[in-house]
């Protein structure tokens, strides 16, 4: 197993490939789907994003979802500046990205509400449940009502260098866009 944060992460040497496991909520398979559609474009258009392999994804099976990247072990440990110029480059691509879904920042929270209610016993009291759901709801008006001179567009939410690959030819890619792909 390769290192992972919300997704279980698995080199597969057999295929030179990387498994990258969620749970199949539909929070996590269309995050999955999107995910796999904006790298394929980003690359497609020359931006540094390293694109998912030609396997039809994502998969979906025995409750998991998993998207299929290629492994690309990357010898060199990545700067701040290597960074800088592959969100850089990112920004400046000319092409239009394809559509996103609006931002919605508190869907993981009503996610993990929902999936608590399911169970035989829920985990958090009723009161406490009422408290996040109010609070969210106040929050994601706030959210609602920000306005941003910097119009929408792709932002890629888990930006560090541990989320960089160097390819063969010495170029730097962004990895890990599961967290959020999102508008600002």
């Amino acid at each position: 197993m390769l290192p992972s944060r919300s997704n279980a992460v698995f080199h597969l040497p057999a295929a030179d490939a990387v498994v990258r496991l969620s749970s199949a909520t539909p929070t996590q398979e269309a995050r999955a789907a999107l995910v796999v559609s904006v790298t394929r474009w980003i690359a497609d258009h020359g931006g540094p994003a390293l694109a998912p392999t030609s396997h039809p994804q994502p998969v979906r099976e025995a409750g998991t979802v998993a998207t299929l990247w290629p492994y690309l072990p990357s010898p060199n440990v990545p700067r701040a500046g290597d960074l800088a110029d592959a969100i850089r480059e990112l920004h400046h691509l000319d092409a239009q990205p394809p559509p996103l879904p609006q931002h919605q920042p508190l869907a993981r929270l009503h996610e993990a509400l929902d999936l608590d209610t399911m169970r035989d016993q829920s985990v958090l009291p009723t009161d406490t449940r009422q408290w996040l759901l109010a609070r969210a709801a106040l929050l994601q008006h706030a959210y609602d009502m920000t306005v941003t001179p910097l119009g929408r567009g792709l932002v890629h939410a888990d930006v560090q260098p541990d989320n960089l690959l160097q390819d063969h030819d010495g170029r730097w890619l962004l990895i890990d866009w599961d967290r959020e792909l999102r508008p600002p």
